[in-house]
C-alpha cells in the first residue's frame, strides 16, 4: 500500500517500534524550544541556529557570534517569542531566528 501511495506522490506512514521522539526532527525542535526559552544562553541559540530546521551554516554563526548587534537581535527575537505564548510560538518559532 505504502509503495502504491507514493507512486501517487502521497505520503504514508507504517507502524513501527521507533519513537518520534528519538527522531532527528524531533531532538532538532527540542534544540530550538530550548533556545527560544533561554535567549541569554548563547551555546543554546548557536546550537538551534546549526539544526537542519532552521539550517545555518558554520560561517553564518560565526558571523552572527561575532556580531554582537546580530546575536543581540536573534535574543531578543527569541525572547518575544517565548514570552508571547506556546500557541503563537508553535506557528513562529523559526520566525525569530
Amino acid at each position: 500500500m505504502k509503495r502504491a501511495l507514493a507512486a501517487l506522490r502521497v505520503g504514508a506512514v507504517e507502524i513501527g517500534r521507533n519513537s518520534v521522539f528519538h527522531a532527528a526532527e524531533a531532538q532538532d525542535l527540542e534544540t530550538v524550544l530550548t533556545a527560544i526559552l533561554s535567549p541569554s544562553r548563547e551555546p543554546l541559540l548557536r546550537a538551534a541556529l546549526a539544526t537542519d530546521l532552521l539550517g545555518c551554516t558554520v560561517s553564518e554563526i560565526e558571523a552572527i557570534s561575532g556580531d554582537e548587534a546580530r546575536l543581540m537581535d536573534r535574543c531578543a527575537s527569541s525572547r518575544s517569542i517565548a514570552s508571547s505564548g506556546s500557541r503563537k510560538a508553535s506557528a513562529s518559532c523559526t520566525a525569530g531566528f
